[in-house]
């Protein structure tokens, strides 16, 4: 099978490629963050937008309150207020893995084109927190998740899932393998956090000019 970029993204978040179901969360973008341990649930209060406005306050079995979790939306369905390709199969599904309604995203069309969701409603953004749980069924295929520059619509960070192995892309177009963390593990909600700071953006979590951290499930790249 040729493999296909998943054009998922939030204007800071693409999400790329890849073969098989996918699922996806995208937590409120801001300045105080909690790693949880685990996606089902969530502890203390936070506002999600969904496409509604909500505040949960007890921890919710199956959930993960997102500004972006996609509880309002049917099964069946593209998620709403989200861009996405119309060619691609997309959808939102009831469960997986005790997780409850979660965006599923099979790489199964046509050789061409770019397969995905995109969110541009909270970006541009000159620094922040993105995060997001995602789980997969290959580490052989090419899943990404990339920001772009909304001027000139440049990828500036490519995360992905290449070759058994977690690996970014500069600018530049360099490929590199993200230090510290463990290897990508099918079958399994994975946390990612990548916390950024653009060129002369107010400071921010100690982070230089132009500078970005991956976390993955608590384990940190360094900067």
């Amino acid at each position: 099978m040729k493999h296909k970029k998943l054009t998922f993204s939030i204007v800071v978040l693409v999400l790329l490629g890849l073969g098989g179901s996918f699922g996806f969360f995208s937590p409120a973008i801001n300045t105080e963050n909690e790693n949880n341990a685990a996606p089902k649930a969530s502890e203390g209060e936070i506002t999600i937008v969904t496409p509604e406005n909500k505040t949960y306050t007890e921890p919710m079995s199956g959930y993960y309150p997102a500004t972006y979790g996609f509880d309002n939306d049917l099964d069946g369905t593209k998620p709403q207020d989200w861009v996405s390709n119309p060619g691609a199969d997309i959808q939102v599904i009831s469960e997986i893995d005790s997780h409850k309604n979660v965006v599923e995203i099979l790489d199964n069309v046509a050789t061409s084109g770019w397969p995905g969701i995109i969110q541009y409603s909270e970006f541009p953004r000159t620094h922040g927190t993105i995060e997001f749980w995602v789980r997969f069924n290959s580490t052989s295929e090419y899943l990404q998740f990339a920001s772009r520059d909304t001027i000139n619509n440049e990828v500036l960070l490519r995360v992905s899932v290449e070759a058994g192995k977690w690996r970014y892309r500069n600018i530049a177009g360099t490929l590199l393998i993200i230090p510290n963390v463990k290897d990508p593990v099918i079958n399994t909600w994975t946390h990612i956090k990548i916390d950024f700071r653009c060129n002369s953006a107010p400071s921010y979590l100690g982070l230089g000019n132009d500078r970005f951290v991956i976390t993955i499930d608590g384990i940190s790249s360094g900067e």
